[in-house]
């Protein structure tokens, strides 16, 4: 049972690592280095469960590190956008670059909403924290860029509240057999009727 839990695991980890270098790629690779890149190109399949914990950390690391600076590409971008239309507001119309700056200005806070998402699904600790997250009003990019980040620590979440409830149902049941003072009781215990919802 141990080794197939093992091989359960391990299992889980490789997609969970596969589905990590999909989202780094799927990040941009502007800032990736070439030491990241040789690793981005390596299997994981082979990897025993310590190393394949160990490949995990550092692409998840990767990951994080990578989005933040895909993030602040994207604020400086629209910076840049929002200085050039105040620049441009001499020669323009008030009224059009003032609609102008206001657009930009409301990007703006679109991205720093997505930045405070992206860090309230990291810091999740249980899957109905994140189904009660509020994700409406998103540009259609940051909900793209988003969802693959909700999805992957959803996912995560759910299987720690998986292995989490086997433990609880494993200690109840220990429990139960324990508290049985005789046969009788035991198996009146283990009878559907006594089988706990």
């Amino acid at each position: 049972m141990e080794r197939h839990s093992i091989r359960e695991r391990s299992v889980e980890k490789i997609l969970e690592c596969n589905s990590l270098i999909e989202m780094i790629r799927g990040v941009g690779e502007k800032h990736i280095t070439e030491t990241e890149q040789e690793l981005l190109s390596l299997s994981v399949d082979g990897l025993t469960l310590v190393e394949l914990d160990d490949r995990h950390a550092i692409l998840l690391k990767i990951y994080n590190r990578l989005y933040q600076l895909s993030f602040e590409d994207e604020i400086q971008r629209v910076r840049r956008r929002e200085m050039e239309a105040m620049s441009e507001k001499e020669l323009q119309e008030m009224q059009e670059a003032d609609k102008q700056i206001g657009e930009l200005s409301s990007e703006l806070e679109i991205l720093r909403r997505e930045e405070q998402l992206y860090r309230e699904i990291q810091a999740a600790q249980t899957t109905a924290y994140l189904e009660n997250l509020d994700m409406s009003g998103l540009s259609e990019e940051a909900e793209e860029r988003l969802q693959s980040h909700y999805d992957f620590y959803y996912s995560r979440l759910k299987e720690i509240e998986r292995q989490r409830g086997e433990v609880e149902k494993f200690e109840q049941w220990s429990n139960l057999i324990l508290d049985c003072e005789d046969q009788d009781e035991l198996k009146a215990m283990v009878s559907l009727e006594s089988i706990p919802k």
